[in-house]
């Protein structure tokens, strides 16, 4: 039916190469870079939003104060 937030990758059938996919897709939309591991670290939904809000806060903290302000 649907896909919820907890439900677990592989417990969905997912494999190496929809996991690929799924970090190319993430990686393209939020412009981070999420090393293929992570995917299988982070099993759910809820999981990866949380890890790439922990890659963009890197991201941002590593800015000088002008190019977070732009």
């Amino acid at each position: 039916d649907q896909v919820g937030i907890d439900d677990e990758f592989l417990d969905l059938g997912g494999n190496s190469l929809a996991a690929i996919q799924v970090v190319s897709r993430i990686s393209q939309k939020f412009d981070v870079q999420i090393p293929l591991s992570s995917a299988f670290n982070a099993t759910t939904v809820a999981e990866l939003a949380l890890l790439v809000e922990r890659l963009i806060l890197m991201e941002v903290e590593a800015m000088s104060e002008e190019d977070a302000r732009r």
